[in-house]
């Protein structure tokens, strides 16, 4: 009796759990990209792809001005921006920075996702010092200003990029930090330059062999 209970749940709700699985393997594996390729392969997808999600949301509610965004309070911004930096550090370094180190006859690298996950990185670096600058506030016409979260991403990007417009500075306490985010910045821009020429290059046949 009891077995053919089961039996008729399972077929009834058959469907559901067909559904169920077709969504788990759509998000497992379009959407973070847990497939194919070996564990590290899978691993930074998977990690490049959160940092992805988070910026275009973070972004998107900055230039928005989503109230739910403005009103943070600032001991847990300043918080929640030091842990995202290190995590933005450690994805630059090892998933960036080092991968053309790694590049031998038994690991190629493929420059096109080297270009996708530097831009991507870019994106989520600009993005989480913003945070730093949201919570310890920016210098503007020499008064100290707590700015929104949109002038502070405009702040991080006119950094990381190296413009200085000077419109706005960083307070005495991120001096450092704001130079070392332009130093990453630069680090960011030799990537990129770099996986594009090699991407290029891979597209060229090599008329040396003909």
């Amino acid at each position: 009796m009891a077995l053919n209970l089961r039996d008729h749940l399972a077929e009834v709700f058959a469907p559901e759990r067909r559904f169920a699985l077709l969504t788990w393997r759509f998000v497992r594996e379009k959407v973070f990209g847990l497939h194919g390729g070996t564990t590290g392969s899978r691993r930074r997808r998977f990690a490049i792809r959160a940092c992805l999600y988070w910026s275009i949301v973070y972004v998107f509610t900055s230039v928005l001005r989503v109230p739910q965004v403005e009103a943070f309070d600032t001991k847990r911004l300043f918080l929640a921006a030091v842990m995202l930096m290190a995590v933005s550090t450690t994805v630059f370094i090892v998933i960036v920075l080092l991968m053309p180190f790694r590049d031998r006859a038994e690991f190629r690298i493929n420059p096109k996702r080297l270009l996708g996950d530097t831009i991507v990185s870019s994106l989520f670096c600009i993005a989480v010092f913003s945070l730093l600058y949201r919570s310890v506030g920016l210098v503007s016409g020499g008064n100290q200003i707590v700015p929104d979260a949109a002038t502070a991403l405009y702040f991080s990007t006119v950094t990381f990029s190296t413009l200085g417009y000077g419109d706005f500075a960083p307070s005495v306490d991120l001096r450092l930090v704001a130079s070392a985010q332009a130093l990453i910045g630069n680090l960011h821009l030799g990537m990129i330059v770099g996986s594009t020429f090699a991407a290029i290059r891979d597209q060229v046949p090599d008329l040396s062999k003909e």
